[in-house]
Parts: C-alpha cells; sequence; structure tokens
C-alpha cells in the first residue's frame, strides 16, 4: 500500500515517488536533504506543531476506487490476539475503537504510522515517509504520533493531545481515545508478529496510562 498511498501524496506532504515497479514492489523515492528526523528537534512543542502541521497536509479524500484497508480492518488484531492478562484493558479497546469507528465523519486516506521517526527534514520542509495506506477516520492518524519517541511523562502525552487538536480541528477527547486504543493494538500486533514480548508490555504500560484519560 506505500507505493499507492505515494502515489495519492503525488509530494504534497510526502517524498516524491520517482519511480515504481507493483508487481516487483520496487520503488525510487526523493531523495531528502539533510534528511534529519523530527526526533532530532530538542523541543516537543515544536515536534508536536511541525507533526500536525504534516499529518493535516496529507489528509485527502480516498480514491474512489482502492485497495487501501479500511481502519475496522487496520484494527482486528484487537480481537483477534489480545494480549494475555489483559481482559478488562482490550474490553475496553474494543468498545471504544467500535464507538469511534461508528461516529466517524467523513474518511479520508491517512498514513497510518506517521511518527516523529516517518518525518525527515529536506529543502521542501518536512516531508513524510513510509505510510501505511489506511482508510478512516482523520482522528487516528494524530495517535501513533503521540507515542514516539516513546515512554514519556503523563503531561507530554496532553499537552501533545491539546496541540493535535488544535492544530487538526478535531475533538482533543477523540485522539486521546485513539490513543489508548493505538496501545492496545500495538501490542496485538507484537503478538500477531511474534515480535518480543518486551515491546508488547511497553505498549500496555502506556496504555494504562491512557486509560485514566478515557
Amino acid at each position: 500500500m506505500e507505493i499507492a498511498a505515494l502515489g495519492c501524496y503525488r509530494g504534497h506532504g510526502s517524498a516524491r515517488l520517482l519511480e515504481a515497479d507493483m508487481d516487483a514492489c520496487v520503488f525510487l523515492l526523493e531523495r531528502l536533504r539533510p534528511g534529519d528526523t523530527l526526533a532530532n528537534l530538542k523541543s516537543d512543542e515544536q515536534a508536536t506543531d511541525i507533526g500536525g502541521e504534516t499529518i493535516k497536509r496529507l489528509w485527502r479524500p480516498a480514491p474512489n476506487r482502492h485497495e487501501f484497508p479500511s481502519l475496522e480492518r487496520w484494527t482486528q488484531a484487537l480481537r483477534k490476539n489480545p494480549p494475555l492478562g489483559e481482559s478488562a484493558l482490550v474490553e475496553k479497546a474494543v468498545r471504544i475503537c467500535d464507538e469511534l469507528l461508528r461516529s466517524a465523519g467523513e474518511p479520508v486516506l491517512l498514513h497510518g504510522d506517521l511518527h516523529h521517526f516517518n518525518i525527515l527534514s529536506s529543502e521542501r520542509g518536512w516531508l513524510a515517509i513510509d505510510p501505511k495506506g489506511v482508510v478512516g477516520d482523520p482522528a487516528y492518524d494524530a495517535a501513533p504520533f503521540m507515542f514516539n519517541p516513546c515512554a514519556q511523562p503523563r503531561e507530554v502525552y496532553e499537552r501533545r493531545a491539546t496541540a493535535l487538536a488544535r492544530i487538526l480541528d478535531v475533538p482533543r477527547e477523540r485522539i486521546l481515545r485513539w490513543s489508548f486504543v493505538h496501545r492496545v493494538l500495538s501490542a496485538s500486533w507484537d503478538i500477531e508478529d511474534n515480535a518480543a514480548i518486551p515491546g508488547a508490555a511497553e505498549s500496555i504500560a502506556t496504555a494504562k496510562v491512557f486509560d485514566d484519560l478515557v
């Protein structure tokens, strides 16, 4: 889906797709210089503002005909591979996810994994790379950004949510709720991919921070 998403962006908010072979899944991207990641900025407030503006630039209506997964499909791991020993947390995440999906407005093409390490500096400004390509609720795209770099104090998450809500013009509560769902979902993905258990544990620990906020 990365090639298709980059093709939709046409370099607006993202690195330009120069050439692509869909059958071989090989593509050539514009080189971004100097290519520093947003994580290198010392000011979290400035990084959050840049992240929010980048998210906003990438949003666009989904093509009439496409193969991008829906956000509903994207979140299925919550049910298929729930973290063991966290039944109450998973049940809450599933319930909130269902509520968010039902109450979502017009779907847009989402990056799906836009965080500090997927936003690079360039001669054209800060640009996104590595889109997953998902169609759904715009507020979801704020969630991956909330957690990178990981293991932040609660007040950092709350400040980021406030700033992103202002920039993206979406309810702050919606960002917090998707953030909670995303952390439980991340743990489910780790289990699904047979990833290291510490990764899932870290996601669950952060989800518990947001449990009190939603």
